[in-house]
């Protein structure tokens, strides 16, 4: 299913809930697979999310756009703005378990642009969406103090598919 089709049955069962005067929209993030602005009135869905699962796992993709539906609904009719007592009513009104995150539930999660890798060890020592704003301090390539051994290691901020030892 395209994006846009997903957006428009999501839009649909919005209706049948009657959040007529919300919003619907992706969002870019990456680490988050939605999000329900109660202020904007608005949810968002991560295409980038939705792009990577929704051949394989797009029920989670329906689960997470229910999920953010019933967070709307609890803060229009309970005032309740968080995973408590009315948001799992609701959950369980448009059909979705009241599952609190996407934590251990099978989906891919989106590839990071960037890898930290301990240049000795060759571990990976974090993961970046983005250059963080670090880089512009130490560079690609930097030493940092292990706070347990007291060693300096190397690291380096590496693209992923990228040879680790070139800096760029």
């Amino acid at each position: 299913m395209t994006a846009e089709a997903f957006l428009e049955k999501v839009s649909e069962e919005m209706v049948k809930h009657d959040l007529h005067d919300w919003s619907l929209k992706f969002s870019s993030t990456k680490r988050i697979m939605g999000q329900c602005f109660f202020c904007e009135k608005e949810i968002r869905i991560s295409r980038p999310f939705y792009e990577a699962n929704k051949k394989d796992y797009y029920d989670e993709m329906w689960q997470t756009a229910l999920h953010e539906i019933a967070h709307a609904l609890a803060f229009i009719h309970d005032n309740d703005h968080c995973h408590g007592e009315a948001w799992r009513k609701w959950c369980g009104v448009v059909g979705t378990p009241a599952n609190v995150t996407g934590s251990g539930r099978d989906f891919n999660r989106v590839t990071p642009k960037y890898n930290l890798i301990n240049s000795v060890t060759d571990e990976i020592i974090g993961h970046y969406y983005r250059k963080p704003k670090w880089v512009k301090t130490h560079g690609l390539s930097f030493f940092f103090q292990n706070k347990n051994s007291g060693k300096l290691e190397h690291h380096q901020l590496v693209e992923v598919g990228a040879n680790k030892n070139k800096d760029k």
